[in-house]
């Protein structure tokens, strides 16, 4: 039977529902809540095992909301559902913010994951409204991983991604550069910078 994902409920629930093939009709059939605003960014958890007997790919979902919160969530048990903490980061700037909300990295723009090297090291990362750093978390600590991806020259990241072997994050800034992470150790590996990349472009014309 076809199914549906809905976010951004009236509730700040994730849904899913199922389609009757001969009627149309929807029927609920879970949801996760968790998030104190809507949710903005949903994906699943890249998941190459068969978890639960569900089919890669569908086992966890990582949401991020108007809360400025991430959240992961299992569509199997709401027991194993969590929201991963920002603990670093909010100790940082509580000297600044008094609300809790603005102590929160900005909102999530853009996230990827890998479940490749998940025990090993950072499988997570997201780029923030506004924000020259994208971040790194770890799904098995359930937090901010140590390593913070800037980009160079500074300037807003806009999208992020992981290598499919899960050793590396690529991020790209509102200027069209292109970074590449060491994931385990944080350190740059490339760099490839928008006058780089129109010159390339040229030369393959």
């Amino acid at each position: 039977r076809p199914e549906l994902l809905t976010a951004g409920a009236a509730d700040n629930s994730l849904r899913m529902w199922s389609s009757d093939l001969h009627s149309g009709e929807l029927s609920a059939l879970r949801g996760r809540a968790g998030h104190a605003a809507p949710p903005t960014l949903v994906r699943f958890h890249d998941d190459e095992l068969h978890v639960g007997g569900g089919p890669g790919g569908q086992t966890h979902l990582l949401s991020a909301g108007g809360d400025r919160t991430l959240r992961r969530s299992s569509i199997w048990s709401a027991q194993q559902d969590c929201e991963l903490s920002q603990g670093r980061e909010t100790k940082r700037r509580s000297m600044h913010e008094t609300s809790v909300r603005e102590r929160r990295l900005p909102p999530v723009l853009a996230l990827a994951s890998s479940q490749r090297r998940e025990r090993d090291w950072a499988n997570v990362v997201t780029c923030h409204a506004g924000s020259p750093v994208a971040y790194s978390w770890d799904t098995t600590t359930k937090a901010l991983a140590p390593h913070t991806l800037a980009a160079r020259p500074a300037a807003p990241i806009t999208a992020v991604a992981i290598s499919a072997c899960g050793n590396f994050a690529f991020l790209g800034s509102a200027i069209g550069a292109i970074d590449k992470y060491n994931l385990q150790s944080g350190k740059p590996r490339a760099a490839a910078a928008a006058e780089e990349r129109r010159a390339a472009a040229r030369r393959a014309a």
